[in-house]
């Protein structure tokens, strides 16, 4: 979700989507003429949406997920109190989601209806998937763990997991990750007590970027521990090979 915010940041020729809400999980086609009209009102309502937030909720919205940097860092770069960075930070994301969600649903029903088809369904249930996820970062109580390398990573390598106690879900954002080796892919784990759960498995885009939205039931208790680590494409039924990242109370 957050990930897709520094992607694009990357890239000033895509138009910015900060809720991470695109088609992008669907196979590559030439867009018909109903997909035309579908992606001009959604760079329409983006660029709204970015354009309707106040300039102090849009800059530590910027250091905070596009420029990785954690609540403290933010407070210290704009010379405010931890709590008053917090509270632009959360401000700004409550803005964009009440801005984006009517509109988005009317768009949704407009042009994805009959440009997609029967598929309508499974966007609906990605676009709730991500509004879980949304509430999840905007939540005053979550939490945010940055997984370091270990010894042998890059030190501008790391991940981030997303949290809250008492609920099922986890947004996991990678940075400055290598592609993996041929054959293999990057697998994230948590770990409660002995037990290590899997939350799925990513491939960083050209930038080393990824991000990843997982929903157990494990997760709604906070971890102990959580790692990144190199598994056989197919991914592995527990953790294995070598660990990129990790971290540990």
């Amino acid at each position: 979700l957050l990930n897709e915010l520094r992607h694009r940041n990357r890239q000033p020729d895509i138009v910015p989507d900060p809720e991470g809400l695109v088609l992008a999980d669907l196979p590559a086609s030439d867009p018909g003429p109903a997909e035309a009209t579908w992606e001009q009102h959604r760079r329409a309502v983006l660029r709204s949406a970015l354009d309707e937030l106040p300039p102090p909720q849009r800059e530590a919205l910027s250091l905070a997920f596009l420029e990785d940097l954690t609540h403290e860092q933010v407070a210290a770069e704009l010379g405010l109190p931890l709590g008053t960075a917090k509270t632009r930070i959360r401000a700004g994301l409550l803005k964009l989601r009440s801005t984006l969600g009517p509109q988005w649903a009317a768009l949704v029903a407009i042009c994805l209806l009959a440009a997609l088809g029967i598929r309508y369904g499974s966007e609906q249930a990605m676009l709730a998937r991500y509004d879980r996820a949304l509430s999840l970062v905007t939540a005053s109580d979550s939490v945010n763990l940055r997984l370091g390398p270990v010894p042998g990573t890059a030190e501008a390598t790391h991940a981030r997991y997303r949290g809250r106690p008492g609920a099922s879900i986890a947004v996991v954002t990678f940075s400055q990750f290598p592609p993996a080796p041929a054959g293999q892919t990057y697998q994230t784990w948590v770990r409660h007590g002995a037990t290590w759960t899997s939350l799925g498995t990513v491939e960083p885009d050209a930038g080393g970027s990824a991000r990843l939205i997982a929903e157990d039931p494990a997760l709604a208790a906070l971890p102990d521990g959580l790692e990144v680590t190199l598994e056989p494409r197919t991914g592995s039924a527990a953790p294995s090979g070598p660990v990129v990242v990790a971290w540990v109370p």
